[in-house]
């Protein structure tokens, strides 16, 4: 959290948890945001192999199977509509994870008067039903500033 101000934060608790919650910016034109984060509910435990980049992985998968519509974003309080959800895979330090790319829109759809001046406080929720019954929730949050950043590629 950036503390520069007082503010009120209600979390919630869950059975599931979000890791490496990050955010930024599509500045490719399209006005939305990338999300990357990796859920976890311990009581999963699944092991299995993938490959990626013709490398053979050992997947240590303690995540629950998420849908785009398990998924809730909100940007200072505003619902943000959701894109595309893709699974990928973490790897390093001798481990593989799963963990999720979400795509949104930049600004609330309701808000024509959204303003990206300040710091913007981004919370990700998922709810979701396993094949055994078991429910997964979580809550994750990050605090961000827009900066006017742009890549350019030279021939």
């Amino acid at each position: 959290m950036i503390v520069d101000q007082d503010e009120i934060h209600d979390f919630k608790v869950g059975t599931g948890e979000i890791y490496s919650l990050c955010v930024w910016a599509n500045n490719g034109g399209s006005g939305t945001l990338f999300i990357y984060f990796r859920p976890m509910i311990l009581h999963k435990s699944e092991k299995y192999q993938v490959e990626i980049n013709s490398n053979k992985f050992d997947v240590n998968d303690i995540s629950p199977e998420l849908k785009l519509e398990d998924i809730f974003v909100t940007m200072n309080g505003h619902e943000l509509k959701k894109l595309s959800l893709q699974k990928i895979y973490e790897t390093g330090n001798g481990y593989t994870m799963p963990a999720y790319i979400l795509q949104v829109k930049r600004y609330p759809e309701e808000k024509k008067d959204y303003s990206t001046l300040g710091k913007q406080t981004l919370i990700v929720e998922y709810d979701t039903i396993d094949e055994k019954g078991f429910i997964a929730q979580s809550q994750g949050r990050t605090q961000f500033f827009y900066s006017n950043a742009y890549a350019y590629s030279l021939m």
